[in-house]
């Protein structure tokens, strides 16, 4: 079970992922289908519903042009 501290860190971090997204011109669809992932998933993990791998978030940074710890770079 995740607990409030982790659901709340799940949130920044899928919130800087989607303006990450934005900040490139990708749309969800566009971003998805670079992943090999449907749209849904992808939403999920960018309003914190969805606890991501390392491997999708090394495939996101791929995807979008950025270090992977950049990602994750949120305070909190």
């Amino acid at each position: 079970m995740i607990d409030l501290h982790e659901r709340q860190l799940l949130q920044q971090v899928g919130a800087h992922i989607k303006a990450v997204r934005e900040q490139k011109g990708y749309s969800l669809l566009y971003l998805a289908s670079r992943l090999h992932t449907d749209n849904t998933t992808l939403d999920k993990i960018e309003h914190g519903e969805k606890n991501i791998t390392m491997i999708m978030l090394l495939k996101l940074a791929a995807a979008l042009g950025v270090r992977p710890g950049e990602l994750l770079n949120v305070e909190g």
